[in-house]
């Protein structure tokens, strides 16, 4: 009995001393990479952080998720997918690079099914968002509309999804709805200029042509090199 306690102690002890090899031989973080991924987790839309992310070699477990998110929203589209590939095979639920893979999906057949993925794997409002954008795309409004309220309903003054519920009511020929809902949108952001340029639309397609006019304006001044306004201007009979 002495024996065989003496031989599951020794055991013990050198199992703590294999782990504690190891823990010392670990690669550690490298800083430089810990904080390019806070710097993305701040501002992910930040305008230099596609070329940071591209220029890194990083050996964190997390990073070509981050650069794949990265990288495709700045449209960098071989780069991105690169990432995300590598990163869905080490993690097959890393939801930066399953958003990066729905971003690139957007307009294909299975841009529904792959925004559904990164959603389902809690990537947040952004992917909940892209679902619903999906569904419009495919002139499925009513499921659009229900991604669109299920962020409202976590943040009543998201403007992306306050926009996008407005442009589905447009869509379903619902005026006083998309106006509000544009008119909404404005209020949270003044300076939304696709809101601004869709009311205009709308209130001309329903004989409301000074208050067209008028958003017409609104758009100018936000935007004046909008390549919008010259066709607009045209449409609404103004200078």
């Amino acid at each position: 009995m002495r024996r065989r306690a003496a031989t599951v102690v020794s055991i013990v002890v050198a199992a703590i001393a294999v782990a504690a090899m190891v823990a010392r031989w670990r690669p550690r973080a490298d800083p430089a990479c810990s904080e390019l991924i806070a710097d993305a987790s701040r501002d992910i839309g930040a305008t230099d952080l596609a070329d940071r992310f591209a220029s890194a070699r990083c050996e964190e477990p997390t990073f070509d998720g981050w650069a794949a998110d990265v990288l495709a929203r700045a449209s960098r589209v071989e780069e991105a997918r690169s990432h995300a590939d590598a990163a869905v095979a080490r993690n097959p639920r890393d939801a930066h690079a399953l958003f990066a893979l729905a971003l690139l999906a957007t307009g294909t057949p299975d841009a529904v099914r792959t925004a559904e993925r990164a959603d389902g794997a809690g990537y947040g409002d952004d992917a909940t968002l892209l679902v619903g954008i999906a569904d419009l795309q495919n002139g499925d409004t009513a499921r659009a509309a229900e991604s669109f309220r299920r962020v409202l309903a976590r943040d009543p003054s998201h403007v992306g999804a306050t926009y996008d519920l407005a442009l589905v009511a447009d869509r379903e020929g619902n005026y006083h709805d998309a106006r509000e809902g544009y008119l909404a949108t404005l209020r949270l952001d003044p300076r939304y200029a696709d809101a601004r340029y869709n009311l205009a639309l709308l209130t001309y397609r329903a004989g409301a042509l000074a208050e067209a006019r008028h958003h017409a304006d609104e758009l100018a001044a936000i935007v004046p090199d909008d390549p919008r306004l010259p066709a607009l201007r045209a449409t609404l009979g103004s200078e």
